[in-house]
Protein backbone atom coordinates (compact mmCIF):
# COMPACT_ATOMS: atom_id res chain seq x y z
CA UNK A 1 0.00 0.00 0.00
CA UNK A 2 1.47 3.23 -0.96
CA UNK A 3 2.01 6.22 1.33
CA UNK A 4 1.67 10.12 0.41
CA UNK A 5 2.80 12.64 2.48
CA UNK A 6 0.37 14.27 5.65
CA UNK A 7 -1.71 16.34 4.74
CA UNK A 8 -3.50 18.08 7.64
CA UNK A 9 -2.66 18.50 11.24
CA UNK A 10 -4.06 15.79 13.17
CA UNK A 11 -5.96 16.63 16.97
CA UNK A 12 -3.91 16.09 19.72
CA UNK A 13 -4.08 12.66 21.52
CA UNK A 14 -6.89 12.19 24.11
CA UNK A 15 -8.70 15.20 22.69
CA UNK A 16 -11.38 13.52 20.67
CA UNK A 17 -12.11 9.47 20.41
CA UNK A 18 -9.72 7.33 19.25
CA UNK A 19 -11.58 6.10 16.26
CA UNK A 20 -11.94 9.60 15.04
CA UNK A 21 -8.39 10.80 15.32
CA UNK A 22 -7.31 7.36 13.45
CA UNK A 23 -10.03 8.27 10.82
CA UNK A 24 -9.00 11.43 10.39
CA UNK A 25 -5.03 10.32 10.41
CA UNK A 26 -6.40 7.99 7.54
CA UNK A 27 -8.13 10.53 5.51
CA UNK A 28 -4.96 12.85 5.53
CA UNK A 29 -2.58 10.00 4.33
CA UNK A 30 -0.17 9.56 7.76
CA UNK A 31 1.59 6.03 7.32
CA UNK A 32 0.41 2.88 8.66
CA UNK A 33 1.61 1.83 12.34
CA UNK A 34 -0.66 -1.05 12.44
CA UNK A 35 -3.66 -3.38 12.01
CA UNK A 36 -5.82 -5.52 14.18
CA UNK A 37 -8.76 -7.82 13.90
CA UNK A 38 -11.34 -8.06 16.55
CA UNK A 39 -13.97 -9.73 17.41
CA UNK A 40 -17.53 -8.07 18.15
CA UNK A 41 -19.93 -10.07 20.30
CA UNK A 42 -24.23 -10.19 20.33
CA UNK A 43 -26.76 -11.90 20.11
CA UNK A 44 -28.16 -10.79 16.46
CA UNK A 45 -28.19 -12.25 13.59
CA UNK A 46 -26.48 -10.17 11.22
CA UNK A 47 -26.34 -9.79 7.38
CA UNK A 48 -24.19 -8.24 5.00
CA UNK A 49 -20.74 -6.34 5.54
CA UNK A 50 -19.10 -3.22 5.27
CA UNK A 51 -15.80 -3.53 3.13
CA UNK A 52 -16.00 0.69 2.14
CA UNK A 53 -16.73 3.24 3.21
CA UNK A 54 -15.32 3.44 6.61
CA UNK A 55 -12.00 5.13 6.27
CA UNK A 56 -9.38 3.00 7.82
CA UNK A 57 -11.99 0.33 9.44
CA UNK A 58 -13.88 -2.03 8.04
CA UNK A 59 -16.88 -4.26 9.63
CA UNK A 60 -16.95 -8.53 8.51
CA UNK A 61 -19.76 -11.11 9.24
CA UNK A 62 -18.73 -13.44 11.98
CA UNK A 63 -20.82 -15.99 10.28
CA UNK A 64 -21.67 -17.43 13.72
CA UNK A 65 -23.89 -20.76 13.71
CA UNK A 66 -26.27 -21.07 14.66
CA UNK A 67 -27.02 -17.14 13.72
CA UNK A 68 -27.66 -15.01 16.46
CA UNK A 69 -26.54 -17.42 19.36
CA UNK A 70 -25.85 -15.37 21.96
CA UNK A 71 -22.76 -14.32 23.21
CA UNK A 72 -21.23 -15.42 19.87
CA UNK A 73 -18.96 -14.11 17.64
CA UNK A 74 -21.37 -11.86 15.20
CA UNK A 75 -18.79 -9.32 13.54
CA UNK A 76 -15.14 -9.12 13.23
CA UNK A 77 -13.73 -5.10 13.25
CA UNK A 78 -10.89 -4.88 11.50
CA UNK A 79 -8.82 -1.67 12.30
CA UNK A 80 -5.84 -0.30 10.44
CA UNK A 81 -4.14 2.48 12.49
CA UNK A 82 -2.37 5.27 10.97
CA UNK A 83 -0.10 8.31 12.46
CA UNK A 84 1.80 8.60 15.30
CA UNK A 85 -0.05 8.25 18.75
CA UNK A 86 2.60 9.55 21.87
CA UNK A 87 1.51 9.44 25.31
CA UNK A 88 1.64 12.49 27.07
CA UNK A 89 1.76 11.99 30.47
CA UNK A 90 2.42 15.56 31.53
CA UNK A 91 -1.11 16.65 32.33
CA UNK A 92 -4.30 14.87 32.65
CA UNK A 93 -6.09 14.35 29.48
CA UNK A 94 -9.56 12.76 29.87
CA UNK A 95 -11.85 14.69 27.69
CA UNK A 96 -12.63 11.98 25.36
CA UNK A 97 -11.89 9.02 27.66
CA UNK A 98 -15.18 6.69 28.11
CA UNK A 99 -13.06 3.51 29.58
CA UNK A 100 -12.83 1.42 26.52
CA UNK A 101 -10.99 0.52 23.34
CA UNK A 102 -11.01 1.91 19.82
CA UNK A 103 -12.80 -0.80 18.25
CA UNK A 104 -15.77 -0.66 21.08
CA UNK A 105 -16.42 3.18 19.67
CA UNK A 106 -17.43 1.36 16.85
CA UNK A 107 -19.12 -1.63 18.00
CA UNK A 108 -20.86 1.34 20.29
CA UNK A 109 -21.49 3.24 17.56
CA UNK A 110 -22.81 0.20 15.35
CA UNK A 111 -24.92 -1.03 18.64
CA UNK A 112 -27.15 2.39 18.67
CA UNK A 113 -27.44 2.76 15.16
CA UNK A 114 -28.81 -0.82 14.32
CA UNK A 115 -30.62 -1.41 17.87
CA UNK A 116 -28.78 -3.98 19.36
CA UNK A 117 -26.49 -5.35 21.53
CA UNK A 118 -22.88 -5.31 20.29
CA UNK A 119 -19.25 -5.18 22.67
CA UNK A 120 -15.90 -5.51 21.08
CA UNK A 121 -14.07 -8.92 22.69
CA UNK A 122 -10.53 -9.77 21.87
CA UNK A 123 -7.91 -9.32 19.48
CA UNK A 124 -7.64 -12.44 17.08
CA UNK A 125 -5.27 -11.33 14.11
CA UNK A 126 -2.71 -8.88 14.51
CA UNK A 127 -0.65 -7.49 11.54
CA UNK A 128 2.93 -6.26 12.48
CA UNK A 129 3.99 -5.64 8.87
CA UNK A 130 3.58 -6.68 5.07
CA UNK A 131 0.06 -4.32 5.39
CA UNK A 132 -1.27 -6.56 2.65
CA UNK A 133 -0.44 -10.22 3.99
CA UNK A 134 -2.46 -12.34 6.16
CA UNK A 135 -1.24 -10.78 9.78
CA UNK A 136 -0.63 -12.98 12.41
CA UNK A 137 -3.14 -15.07 14.74
CA UNK A 138 -3.73 -14.18 18.32
CA UNK A 139 -5.67 -14.18 21.06
CA UNK A 140 -5.53 -11.15 23.11
CA UNK A 141 -8.09 -9.54 26.02
CA UNK A 142 -11.39 -11.69 26.46
CA UNK A 143 -14.92 -11.49 25.25
CA UNK A 144 -17.38 -9.88 27.44
CA UNK A 145 -20.12 -11.80 28.41
CA UNK A 146 -23.59 -11.43 27.70
CA UNK A 147 -26.21 -12.92 30.47
CA UNK A 148 -29.77 -13.64 29.29
CA UNK A 149 -32.96 -12.81 30.89
CA UNK A 150 -33.90 -15.04 33.69
CA UNK A 151 -35.74 -18.09 32.40
CA UNK A 152 -35.51 -16.91 28.98
CA UNK A 153 -37.87 -13.61 30.02
CA UNK A 154 -36.10 -10.48 28.65
CA UNK A 155 -36.45 -7.56 30.77
CA UNK A 156 -35.53 -6.03 27.65
CA UNK A 157 -37.40 -8.06 24.68
CA UNK A 158 -35.55 -7.32 21.38
CA UNK A 159 -37.88 -7.57 18.85
CA UNK A 160 -36.50 -10.56 16.25
CA UNK A 161 -36.24 -9.74 12.98
CA UNK A 162 -36.77 -12.64 10.87
CA UNK A 163 -34.53 -11.69 8.12
CA UNK A 164 -31.76 -10.73 10.28
CA UNK A 165 -30.22 -7.31 11.20
CA UNK A 166 -28.52 -5.97 7.70
CA UNK A 167 -25.79 -3.87 7.66
CA UNK A 168 -26.44 -2.14 4.70
CA UNK A 169 -28.85 -0.04 6.31
CA UNK A 170 -25.69 1.63 8.20
CA UNK A 171 -25.12 5.15 6.67
CA UNK A 172 -24.50 7.75 9.70
CA UNK A 173 -21.39 6.03 10.88
CA UNK A 174 -20.35 6.54 7.33
CA UNK A 175 -20.58 10.32 8.54
CA UNK A 176 -18.56 10.49 11.67
CA UNK A 177 -15.35 12.50 10.65
CA UNK A 178 -17.95 15.26 9.03
CA UNK A 179 -18.80 15.71 12.69
CA UNK A 180 -17.05 18.66 14.60
CA UNK A 181 -15.00 17.31 16.78
CA UNK A 182 -16.94 18.61 20.46
CA UNK A 183 -19.82 16.82 18.98
CA UNK A 184 -17.80 13.30 17.84
CA UNK A 185 -16.80 13.21 21.13
CA UNK A 186 -20.03 13.72 22.72
CA UNK A 187 -21.72 11.34 20.36
CA UNK A 188 -19.14 8.50 21.21
CA UNK A 189 -19.74 8.87 24.42
CA UNK A 190 -23.61 8.88 25.13
CA UNK A 191 -23.04 5.94 22.47
CA UNK A 192 -21.16 4.17 24.78
CA UNK A 193 -23.44 4.58 27.41
CA UNK A 194 -26.13 3.22 25.52
CA UNK A 195 -24.26 0.38 24.57
CA UNK A 196 -23.12 -0.94 28.00
CA UNK A 197 -27.38 -0.46 29.21
CA UNK A 198 -28.54 -2.85 26.42
CA UNK A 199 -25.24 -4.92 27.05
CA UNK A 200 -26.85 -5.14 31.06
CA UNK A 201 -30.19 -5.06 31.18
CA UNK A 202 -31.37 -8.38 31.36
CA UNK A 203 -28.72 -8.76 34.19
CA UNK A 204 -28.79 -5.73 35.74
CA UNK A 205 -31.99 -3.41 34.92
CA UNK A 206 -31.11 -1.05 37.47
CA UNK A 207 -27.59 0.00 36.37
CA UNK A 208 -28.90 0.05 32.45
CA UNK A 209 -31.12 2.71 33.48
CA UNK A 210 -28.57 4.96 34.76
CA UNK A 211 -26.91 4.56 32.19
CA UNK A 212 -29.35 5.37 29.70
CA UNK A 213 -30.33 8.56 31.49
CA UNK A 214 -26.58 8.48 31.21
CA UNK A 215 -26.54 8.54 27.70
CA UNK A 216 -29.16 11.49 27.74
CA UNK A 217 -27.23 13.70 29.70
CA UNK A 218 -23.72 13.51 27.86
CA UNK A 219 -25.82 14.28 24.66
CA UNK A 220 -28.06 17.06 26.35
CA UNK A 221 -25.23 18.86 27.48
CA UNK A 222 -24.44 19.44 24.11
CA UNK A 223 -27.51 19.99 22.16
CA UNK A 224 -29.75 21.98 24.61
CA UNK A 225 -28.55 25.31 25.54
CA UNK A 226 -28.87 26.96 28.98
CA UNK A 227 -29.93 30.39 27.94
CA UNK A 228 -33.00 30.50 30.37
CA UNK A 229 -34.68 31.15 33.55
CA UNK A 230 -33.50 29.24 36.54
CA UNK A 231 -37.02 29.95 38.50
CA UNK A 232 -38.53 28.56 34.96
CA UNK A 233 -35.94 25.32 35.53
CA UNK A 234 -37.36 24.59 39.44
CA UNK A 235 -40.58 25.16 38.28
CA UNK A 236 -40.76 22.51 35.14
CA UNK A 237 -38.93 20.10 37.43
CA UNK A 238 -40.33 21.19 41.24
CA UNK A 239 -43.81 22.14 40.74
CA UNK A 240 -45.21 21.12 44.26
CA UNK A 241 -42.46 22.46 45.84
CA UNK A 242 -42.12 25.97 43.73
CA UNK A 243 -45.64 26.44 44.35
CA UNK A 244 -45.47 26.21 48.40
CA UNK A 245 -42.28 28.49 48.03
CA UNK A 246 -43.97 31.53 46.23
CA UNK A 247 -47.03 31.22 48.78
CA UNK A 248 -44.29 31.81 51.96
CA UNK A 249 -41.33 33.43 50.57
CA UNK A 250 -40.89 36.79 47.74
CA UNK A 251 -39.96 36.98 44.63
CA UNK A 252 -36.51 37.91 45.56
CA UNK A 253 -36.09 34.74 47.85
CA UNK A 254 -37.26 32.42 45.40
CA UNK A 255 -35.06 33.73 43.08
CA UNK A 256 -32.14 33.36 45.44
CA UNK A 257 -33.00 29.44 45.78
CA UNK A 258 -33.53 28.83 41.97
CA UNK A 259 -29.80 30.23 41.47
CA UNK A 260 -28.63 28.15 43.72
CA UNK A 261 -30.35 25.37 42.52
CA UNK A 262 -29.56 25.66 38.88
CA UNK A 263 -26.53 23.50 38.40
CA UNK A 264 -29.48 20.86 39.66
CA UNK A 265 -32.70 21.64 37.91
CA UNK A 266 -30.06 22.48 34.64
CA UNK A 267 -29.59 18.99 34.82
CA UNK A 268 -32.93 17.84 34.59
CA UNK A 269 -34.31 20.09 32.19
CA UNK A 270 -31.54 19.48 29.82
CA UNK A 271 -32.59 15.83 29.72
CA UNK A 272 -36.30 16.28 29.55
CA UNK A 273 -35.60 18.95 26.92
CA UNK A 274 -33.40 17.04 24.51
CA UNK A 275 -36.05 13.62 24.92
CA UNK A 276 -39.21 15.70 24.12
CA UNK A 277 -37.78 17.29 21.88
CA UNK A 278 -36.88 14.48 19.71
CA UNK A 279 -40.24 12.61 20.71
CA UNK A 280 -40.52 9.65 18.43
CA UNK A 281 -43.80 8.06 17.52
CA UNK A 282 -45.30 5.73 19.86
CA UNK A 283 -43.64 2.15 19.75
CA UNK A 284 -45.35 -0.55 17.59
CA UNK A 285 -46.56 -2.83 18.07
CA UNK A 286 -48.36 -1.53 21.19
CA UNK A 287 -49.90 -3.96 24.01
CA UNK A 288 -53.82 -4.43 24.59
CA UNK A 289 -53.11 -3.37 27.70
CA UNK A 290 -50.88 -1.45 30.40
CA UNK A 291 -50.26 1.30 27.10
CA UNK A 292 -48.02 4.80 28.05
CA UNK A 293 -49.81 7.45 27.24
CA UNK A 294 -48.16 8.82 24.44
CA UNK A 295 -48.93 12.40 24.91
CA UNK A 296 -46.03 15.40 25.87
CA UNK A 297 -47.44 16.33 29.18
CA UNK A 298 -48.14 12.81 30.15
CA UNK A 299 -44.61 12.21 29.07
CA UNK A 300 -42.96 15.17 30.89
CA UNK A 301 -44.35 14.01 34.14
CA UNK A 302 -42.88 10.28 33.54
CA UNK A 303 -39.32 12.16 32.81
CA UNK A 304 -39.98 13.64 36.15
CA UNK A 305 -40.52 10.45 37.62
CA UNK A 306 -37.67 8.30 36.24
CA UNK A 307 -35.26 11.46 37.13
CA UNK A 308 -36.34 11.58 40.66
CA UNK A 309 -35.11 7.37 40.68
CA UNK A 310 -32.13 7.85 39.30
CA UNK A 311 -31.20 10.87 42.07
CA UNK A 312 -32.53 8.76 44.43
CA UNK A 313 -30.44 5.30 43.23
CA UNK A 314 -27.05 8.13 43.05
CA UNK A 315 -27.80 10.11 46.07
CA UNK A 316 -29.77 7.43 48.35
CA UNK A 317 -29.25 3.81 47.20
CA UNK A 318 -32.48 3.56 47.10
CA UNK A 319 -32.71 1.17 43.29
CA UNK A 320 -35.14 2.03 40.76
CA UNK A 321 -38.63 0.40 41.72
CA UNK A 322 -38.69 -3.03 41.14
CA UNK A 323 -41.80 -3.50 38.44
CA UNK A 324 -39.58 -1.22 36.06
CA UNK A 325 -36.36 -3.96 36.54
CA UNK A 326 -38.29 -7.59 35.65
CA UNK A 327 -39.80 -8.66 32.11
CA UNK A 328 -42.62 -6.96 31.07
CA UNK A 329 -45.78 -8.59 31.06
CA UNK A 330 -47.64 -10.12 27.50
CA UNK A 331 -51.12 -10.65 26.99
CA UNK A 332 -51.29 -10.39 23.34
CA UNK A 333 -48.70 -9.70 20.90
CA UNK A 334 -47.11 -6.84 22.59
CA UNK A 335 -45.33 -6.68 26.17
CA UNK A 336 -46.96 -3.93 28.23
CA UNK A 337 -45.48 -0.61 28.05
CA UNK A 338 -45.94 0.12 32.24
CA UNK A 339 -46.39 -1.75 35.04
CA UNK A 340 -49.47 -1.37 37.36
CA UNK A 341 -49.77 -1.40 40.93
CA UNK A 342 -47.78 -3.53 42.58
CA UNK A 343 -44.84 -4.40 45.24
CA UNK A 344 -41.83 -6.89 46.34
CA UNK A 345 -38.47 -6.89 47.54
CA UNK A 346 -39.41 -4.69 50.36
CA UNK A 347 -40.87 -1.83 48.69
CA UNK A 348 -44.81 -0.61 47.20
CA UNK A 349 -45.73 1.50 44.29
CA UNK A 350 -48.36 2.83 42.64
CA UNK A 351 -48.99 3.80 38.78
CA UNK A 352 -47.67 7.04 39.55
CA UNK A 353 -44.38 5.69 40.17
CA UNK A 354 -43.94 3.36 37.78
CA UNK A 355 -44.10 5.13 34.57
CA UNK A 356 -42.80 2.88 32.35
CA UNK A 357 -40.97 -0.40 31.43
CA UNK A 358 -37.18 -0.18 30.25
CA UNK A 359 -38.04 -1.52 26.99
CA UNK A 360 -40.13 1.55 26.07
CA UNK A 361 -37.34 3.94 27.47
CA UNK A 362 -34.62 2.36 25.51
CA UNK A 363 -37.08 2.93 22.85
CA UNK A 364 -37.42 6.52 23.21
CA UNK A 365 -33.36 7.10 24.09
CA UNK A 366 -32.71 5.57 21.16
CA UNK A 367 -34.32 7.49 18.99
CA UNK A 368 -33.76 10.69 20.34
CA UNK A 369 -30.23 9.86 20.13
CA UNK A 370 -30.69 8.75 16.35
CA UNK A 371 -32.28 12.30 15.70
CA UNK A 372 -29.60 14.17 17.15
CA UNK A 373 -26.89 12.27 15.18
CA UNK A 374 -28.59 13.37 12.56
CA UNK A 375 -29.16 16.65 13.26
CA UNK A 376 -24.69 16.58 14.13
CA UNK A 377 -24.25 15.37 10.28
CA UNK A 378 -26.79 17.84 9.42
CA UNK A 379 -25.00 20.93 10.90
CA UNK A 380 -21.49 19.63 9.97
Amino acid sequence: MSQQEPQATLPAPYSVPMSYRNWLAHEANEPIRGRVEVRVIGDSHITGEIIEGLGPYQVLNGLSLPPGRPGSCVLVIRSTYCGEYQTDLSTTQSSAYHGSSLEDEVAALLSLELGIRLKAGAEMRHWFRDWDGPGQPTELGADPPLSQGYMGRAVLPFPKRVNGVPLAGVHRLQGLVRIEPRGATALVRSARSFQDAVWIADSQPELAWLLLISAVETAASFAVTDEGDPVQYLTDGYGPFMEKLSAIASAEAVNLVAEHLAPISRAAYRFRTFLLDRLPPPPTPRPQFRQVQWEAGHLQRCLRTIYTHRSNMLHKAQAFPMPMCIAPSVTDTAPWECPGTSGGQGGAWLDEDLPMHLHVFVYWVRAALLAWWDELLTTS
